[in-house]
Parts: structure tokens; sequence; C-alpha cells
């Protein structure tokens, strides 16, 4: 992972003993290891991010609130919507700031849809 993120063996070792503590990977238990591969993956989505586009995270939480609408049924309605709010096509091509934007439009179509679905459980109540 290191390789990817194009750093040299110094940076490396910076950021295992930012991690874990360790200058030296023979000096780490499993559980440095681990802190070390999250802490390089951490620092793998900020590179993405400071070069302009959404996160892991940004792309996860779309996707949580696509399954939330019930549009996991039609791959066009998730794709139709970016296009006509942020004029993107695909998940993969949104910059930051408009991942961030998408994830409040859907939040609030979620929250209108399910304010319908209460009125509508009213109603049928009464």
């Amino acid at each position: 992972m290191a390789k990817e993120l194009s750093m040299t063996e110094d940076e490396l070792r910076a950021a295992m003993y930012q991690a874990a503590g360790k200058e030296s990977m023979r000096l780490c238990s499993d559980k440095d290891l681990y802190l070390i591969l999250c802490h390089l993956g951490r620092l793998k989505d900020l590179k993405k991010t400071q070069l302009g586009y959404a996160t892991p995270q940004q792309l996860w939480k779309i996707r949580e609130l696509e399954k939330q609408l019930g549009w996991t049924d039609n791959s066009k309605r998730l794709r139709k919507f970016m296009e006509k709010y942020s004029e993107i096509q695909k998940l993969e091509w949104l910059k930051f700031k408009q991942a961030g934007d998408l994830i409040e439009s859907l939040k609030k179509v979620l929250k209108r849809e399910r304010s319908k679905k209460d009125s509508q459980e009213k109603l049928q109540k009464a």
C-alpha cells in the first residue's frame, strides 16, 4: 500500500510510528500491523480526496441512501437523478463537493418519501 501512496521509506516509517508507535515492522504485533494498514488506508482515501474526488465513505453513503429509497431495483434511477442535479453520469466521476451535495439531496428525497408514507398511513387509519 505504501507503493500505491508513493511513500518513501522515511514517510512509511513516520506513518508506522504515528499509527502504532513502532519504527520497524519487525517490532509490530498483529494489532499494530492492523493499525498501520488502517492508517495507510485513511491516507490513501485522503490522497484521493485531495485530488478532489468523492471519498469511499461518500460513495458508500450514496449507495446506502439508494437502498433506503428502494432504487436498487432500477439502476437508471440514481444515474438520472445525478444527471439532473449534478450533470454527472457515474458515481466515480463525482467531485468531493458534488458527492456531498448529492448526499444531502438524497436525504431530502428520503425525508419527503417517509413523510408521504406517514401521511398516507394516518389517512388509512382514520
